[in-house]
């Protein structure tokens, strides 16, 4: 290694002092004589920097990350090679301390903990849409300065242990295998690195997963003697919910770390992005906390550090209380099913009535003619969810087995991480603006449903004994397509927007997201009007046929009975078209036929 004491020269750089030691070799502290600016210059040893493909593959990485230019990645100046053969890399010096040396001194207060991950997760972002992976994200490789703000170094180089050798301290050095294939440090590796299998970004999502369990907890979250046994825990066990190890945590961080830290890519944050929308909520919730006064319980309210190989039993209630509880939630769930069929019976029945313009006491309907229209009104338009959702699942079973039996795995797992990736790109990363998108969607959609069906809403909403022929058209037999349209199309929207609701609503507690509840009432409640759309002319368009009676020669039909008079319907009569007879009257004439009422003069009699 070339000469670096105190004052001797590499270049136009004068070395100051040692800053500190790595696998891959001593950073020095150094002045730029030519700029007059203080830098940080990492020497190489001679036994590496004296291998072409070792210095030229350093030399592009370099390359790459000093195109990078964000606040909180440390700048990378220059690639040189000094006399002896030594390379040695010239980076921005930052004045502060590394996480390492801070989480020696205990966790980090929540708030802190999850603003400097937001940081960095800022930083990975910019370095992952130029196609940079860290690869060894570590609390050493990560740079505090006095204001509270990190600066990630050593972006895109390889960390290098010689083959023959392996560090006492394998929890915090790095290793690499032949041709550089596994990069990184153990206890901060991800699972698809040790198992040597194709990375992106997601992997270094996981290595800050780890850094934030560390910085929550002052503990890392997966440790051991060795390599071999930290390699272990990361494929096959799961670290203990940071809830566990530290008052005042709860279950939205939980979730968080889980996520972060979960085996399968395909299960974490798709992105960068993604997780930057995730702590947003989590630190404005933590900023709303600690304004209203809500105060963390004290940092040594913790467990012991042995305790994370303990299973904490959950309390079990009684049988008693069990069974008790289970019946009233099915008694609760029975109770609610059925006013919501008594509900929907008596709007199916009194929009009937109120189009038909027929007072109550021609009606003749009993409780049990109401539950038998809001049972009917409401499998119908369950009938069309139930089709769409087998749809949905079969399409969804075909594309995985195609995904993980034809498809590549480089490609599936790109085309799996599209919707994701989409999602960050367009701003919808957390569950507030996802739920705001669904708002802007819904009311698009009812715009076009009252555009596409604004007749048939006409007509389903007209007094039919005062209302113009010509707006009670859509309502004939001939256009039965355009109501089975309405009747298929509404509450496939309303079902898809309600599982939409519910997912944003699952997103938002997984998050504890607790603001913006005014979207989300709109949102809950244009389902219910799309809803009552679907259900309330479910008997108009269905159940519109009566007997026909002639009356003094013009086509009518017997719509109620009130004793001993009828309530006629006369179509081709001028309005209003409704008229009380009685049964007797010599001028009705009874016929066999039963139609629609909506059934035109000219078309033919489609009897039933």
């Amino acid at each position: 290694m070339a000469s670096c004491e105190p004052g001797a020269e590499l270049g136009h750089y004068r070395i100051v002092r040692l800053l500190g030691r790595g696998g891959m070799g001593d950073v020095y502290l150094a002045r730029d004589l030519t700029l007059e600016r203080d830098v940080a210059v990492k020497v190489l040893p001679a036994a590496r920097g004296d291998h072409d493909d070792t210095r030229k593959h350093l030399l592009r990485e370099a390359q790459t990350v000093a195109a990078l230019d964000h606040p909180h990645i440390c700048a990378i100046y220059e690639v040189g090679q000094a006399p002896d053969g030594s390379a040695f890399i010239v980076m921005q010096y930052v004045e502060g301390e590394t996480l390492a040396e801070i989480l020696q001194r205990g966790p980090m207060t929540v708030r802190d903990a999850l603003v400097l991950t937001a940081q960095i997760t800022e930083a990975l972002s910019a370095a992952h849409k130029r196609g940079i992976v860290h690869r060894d994200l570590k609390p050493q490789n990560v740079i505090v300065t006095p204001s509270g703000r990190p600066r990630l170094l050593d972006f895109g180089l390889a960390k290098v242990v010689p083959p023959s050798t392996f560090p006492s301290d394998a929890s915090t050095r790095s290793m690499e295998t032949v041709a550089g294939i596994v990069k990184g440090t153990p206890a901060y590796m991800s699972p698809e690195q040790i198992q040597q299998r194709s990375i992106d970004g997601r992997c270094d999502l996981f290595a800050l997963g780890a850094v934030l369990f560390e910085c929550l907890t002052g503990e890392r979250a997966f440790d051991g003697a060795n390599a071999f046994e930290i390699f272990g825990q990361i494929l096959h066990v799961h670290p203990p919910p940071v809830s566990r190890l530290r008052a005042g945590l709860t279950e939205r961080h939980d979730e968080l770390c889980r996520r972060l830290l979960a085996k399968d890519p395909a299960d974490r944050f798709q992105s960068a992005d993604e997780l930057t929308g995730a702590l947003r909520l989590l630190t404005s919730d933590s900023a709303r906390d600690a304004a209203s006064g809500i105060e963390p319980p004290p940092l040594d309210a913790k467990v012991k550090p042995g305790a994370q190989q303990v299973e904490v039993a959950p309390e079990v209630s009684p049988p008693a209380a069990v069974a008790r509880a289970k019946l009233a939630m099915w008694l609760g769930a029975a109770s609610a099913g059925v006013a919501v069929i008594w509900v929907l019976g008596f709007l199916t029945s009194a929009a009937f009535d109120i189009s038909l313009d027929r007072p109550g006491e021609f009606s003749n309907e009993s409780v049990f003619d109401w539950w038998v229209w809001g049972f009917r009104s409401l499998v119908a338009p369950a009938f069309f969810a139930m089709a769409a959702v087998v749809v949905v699942r079969l399409i969804s079973f075909a594309f995985r087995w195609f995904r993980r039996v034809v498809m590549p795995r480089g490609i599936a797992t790109r085309v799996e991480a599209l919707p994701r990736s989409a999602a960050a790109r367009l701003g919808l990363d957390n569950p507030i603006a996802a739920g705001q998108g669904l708002l802007v969607l819904q009311v698009a959609a009812l715009a076009w449903v009252f555009w596409h069906f604004s007749d048939l809403m006409v007509a389903f909403s007209s007094t039919i004994s005062f209302a113009d022929p010509a707006a009670l058209a859509p309502l004939a037999p001939q256009n039965f397509r355009h109501r089975e349209n309405y009747r298929s199309v509404l509450p496939l929207l309303a079902f898809g927007m309600a599982a939409a609701w519910a997912r944003v609503w699952r997103w938002r507690r997984e998050l504890g997201s607790r603001g913006d509840r005014a979207t989300v009432i709109a949102g809950v409640s244009l389902v219910v009007i799309l809803t009552v759309l679907a259900q309330v002319p479910y008997r108009i368009f269905t159940h519109n046929t009566f007997q026909r009676v002639a009356c003094a020669g013009e086509r009518c039909y017997a719509i109620g009975e009130r004793g001993t008079e009828l309530l006629l319907y006369c179509p081709d009569a001028r309005a209003p078209r409704n008229r009380v007879v009685p049964a007797g009257d010599s001028r009705l004439e009874r016929t066999p036929l039963v139609e629609s009422i909506f059934t035109t003069r000219s078309a033919a009699n489609p009897g039933r």
